[in-house]
């Protein structure tokens, strides 16, 4: 048995993809490559395939990961030759490496999962200086709770503090017509998760900058364990 985990990138139109699509077109591209998959017991057997953190429709990200669980080992330079010709455009294949935690592939990679980095871009709905915008990001974060509406596992709207899942928000730059591109650093373990969108959300509610939030765009650009990058995990 071995466990190859691999990291991708998942851009263009295949972010409309949703997770559930991502797994199905992972397992048919496996089985076409005729990879050596390790197969779950019971009367419907899976290919034996985890993802650390899966991704909200419409979120790009530069750095996916994921690990299946073989019979064998395989050439990972032939595997990714190959896989990069066979998928869609808008899904590669990046890297691929083997890891020695036989048998604790899921719980090793999604429960490592500590917190995921993003790049974030919005239109503003009128023209704002990079010094206005960083004076409203500011008073922002300053708040002693930064709340929002969720619905909880019974079906009811609660009221829910997200401040201490963001560990950084910054503006990067402020461009041609109102574009503005900002960085995210937020929880994204089992005890502590905050989604991009929603915090996008509680921004466009703070007094100061309009925003135009059909203009919003998340790319993730990493996935960490700790203070590692999964993959290297």
């Amino acid at each position: 048995m071995a466990i190859l985990r691999l990291k991708y990138r998942k851009v263009g139109y295949m972010k409309f993809l949703s997770h559930l699509d991502m797994v199905r077109l992972m397992e048919r591209s496996f089985r076409r490559a005729q990879m050596p998959l390790e197969f779950s017991q019971g009367f419907n057997p899976r290919p034996k395939i985890n993802f650390a953190a899966p991704l909200s429709v419409g979120v790009t990200s530069d750095a996916e990961v994921m690990e299946v669980v073989l019979t064998k080992k395989v050439d990972i330079a032939a595997l990714l030759e190959h896989q990069r010709e066979a998928f869609p455009a808008g899904i590669e294949l990046v890297a691929g490496t083997f890891v020695d935690q036989v048998g604790q592939s899921s719980p090793k990679l999604m429960g490592s999962v500590s917190s995921c980095q993003y790049l974030i871009s919005v239109i503003n709905k009128d023209t704002y200086s990079k010094e206005v915008v960083e004076t409203w990001l500011n008073d922002f974060m300053k708040q002693d709770a930064i709340m929002i509406e969720k619905v909880n596992k019974k079906k009811k709207v609660v009221q829910k503090d997200i401040k201490p899942a963001i560990r950084s928000f910054a503006l990067v730059s402020v461009e041609l017509e109102g574009h503005m591109v900002l960085s995210a650093h937020l929880d994204a373990g089992s005890e502590s998760n905050l989604r991009a969108e929603d915090l996008m959300h509680a921004l466009d509610g703070f007094p100061g900058v309009e925003m135009d939030l059909e203009t919003l765009r998340l790319h993730r650009q990493k996935i960490n364990a700790g203070d590692k990058d999964i993959y290297d995990l």
